[in-house]
């Protein structure tokens, strides 16, 4: 089962902050669907991927799952970080395990761990310390942790960001099959323009100051992506240029972020 994301209006200001991080981020992502955030570090990418996750509620507006409100984590919308976050002292196996026990998912646990580190492709190395692992493998491991749980909803944040290029190229399009395959619905913050038309079928692209949604780029790429094809390209220039103008727009038109006093904005809703 996958899940339906709406973002509602949604605006956040930390504690001790006059300026919000989001504002008003109004967008939906269908059941099924992959979809990546650009935008240049400080748009408030992370901030409105950890609001999907559960683990940071807005100032204004509402994140629903399945048209349920998000108010606390739960494993059927699971997160990964930049780092594979793997406990040295344990095995791969032993570490997938160990995502299926803190959540409490431990009916068909085995037959689960072993089928998604087949998937992922390290079955081979179940009982291998993680220390052994290229860094590569390690997030294959923190991949099939995430997959063990049965998510309705992956949310990626920059997962592949520190691995080399021919790595990181080979995850992506994993990552992005396996998406395909067990129907879920997937989330992925990227600074990589390349890798956000390799993975997803739509492209949000953020501004900064405050972080805001300026618009979208359709990828109407079958899957697995060649990228050396004409057509990857040329939706990779649509995007790029998008990118460049809410660069821009929120480093040589100052004026026309800031609202003047005539200027309505949506209405915002409160979480309630």
């Amino acid at each position: 089962m996958s899940a339906t994301v709406t973002i509602d209006y949604v605006s956040h200001t930390f504690r001790g902050h006059r300026e919000p991080t989001l504002s008003s981020v109004d967008a939906r992502i269908e059941a099924g669907e992959r979809v990546a955030l650009v935008g240049r570090s400080g748009c408030g990418k992370t901030t409105l991927l950890q609001m999907m996750a559960g683990l940071l509620l807005p100032s204004e507006g509402v994140v629903r799952i399945n048209n349920r409100q998000v108010t606390r984590p739960n494993a059927r919308w699971n997160l990964m970080f930049q780092k594979a976050c793997l406990y040295p002292w344990l095995n791969v196996r032993e570490n997938v395990r160990l995502g299926c026990l803190f959540a409490g998912r431990t009916e068909g646990m085995e037959d689960r761990v072993d089928r998604f580190l087949e998937l992922v492709g390290l079955g081979d190395r179940r009982d291998a310390p993680v220390q052994s692992l290229s860094g590569g493998q390690q997030q294959r491991v923190a991949l099939a942790r995430s997959l063990s749980l049965e998510p309705e909803l992956l949310l990626l944040d920059e997962p592949f960001s520190a691995l080399d290029t021919f790595t990181r190229g080979a995850l992506q399009d994993d990552v992005a099959q396996i998406a395909a395959d067990q129907d879920l619905t997937m989330v992925l913050i990227t600074h990589d323009i390349d890798e956000a038309v390799a993975m997803a079928d739509r492209v949000f692209v953020m501004a900064q100051n405050p972080g805001r949604v300026l618009g979208e780029e359709p990828i109407p790429l079958a899957f697995p992506r060649n990228r050396h094809a004409p057509e990857f390209s040329r939706v990779r220039e649509r995007l790029m240029h998008r990118f460049e103008a809410a660069s821009g727009l929120q480093s040589g038109n100052e004026a026309a972020e800031t609202p003047s006093a005539d200027t309505q904005p949506p209405p915002i809703r409160r979480a309630v």
